[in-house]
C-alpha cells in the first residue's frame, strides 16, 4: 500500500475519486476490514487534511508505515520549507532501505524527490 502512494502522489492522483475506488475493491475482495483504516487514514492526510502530517511522521505510536505515509504528505505539500524537505528526503534513505515490506517504485520516488527540489 505504501508504494502505491508513492506513485499516486509522483503522479499527482491522490483523489478522492482514487480512494473511492480503492475502498469499492477493498470490499469487493472482502479486504475491507484490513484495508479500510488506512483509507481512512490517506484520506485523513491528503483528501481532508485533518492530521497533521508534521505530527505523525514523528509519532512513534504509527507504524513506521504510517509515518513514512504523512512524510510524503510533507514532501508533496508546496508548503514545505527546503529544511524540512531535507529532513524528509533523509529520512526515505533511512526507512526505506530496511523496510521489508518488498520492492518500492523508485522511479516514483525519484520523481518526488527531484521535482520538489525544483521548487525550491
Amino acid at each position: 500500500m505504501l508504494n502505491t502512494i508513492f506513485v499516486l502522489a509522483a503522479r499527482g492522483t491522490i483523489t478522492e475519486q482514487v480512494l473511492e475506488q480503492c475502498t469499492d475493491s477493498a470490499k469487493r475482495v472482502g479486504l475491507a476490514s484490513r484495508l479500510t483504516p488506512w483509507l481512512n487514514f490517506v484520506d485523513a492526510f491528503f483528501i481532508r487534511n485533518t492530521i497533521d502530517a508534521e505530527k505523525a511522521v514523528r509519532d512513534q505510536s504509527l507504524a513506521w508505515s504510517w509515518q513514512t505515509m504523512a512524510s510524503v504528505r510533507i514532501a508533496i505539500d508546496s508548503a514545505t520549507r527546503p529544511a524540512e524537505l531535507l529532513t524528509i528526503h533523509d529520512y526515505w534513505t533511512d526507512v526505506l532501505p530496511k523496510a521489508v515490506s518488498g520492492l518500492f517504485v523508485l522511479a516514483d520516488i525519484e520523481h518526488l524527490v527531484t521535482s520538489a527540489w525544483q521548487l525550491c
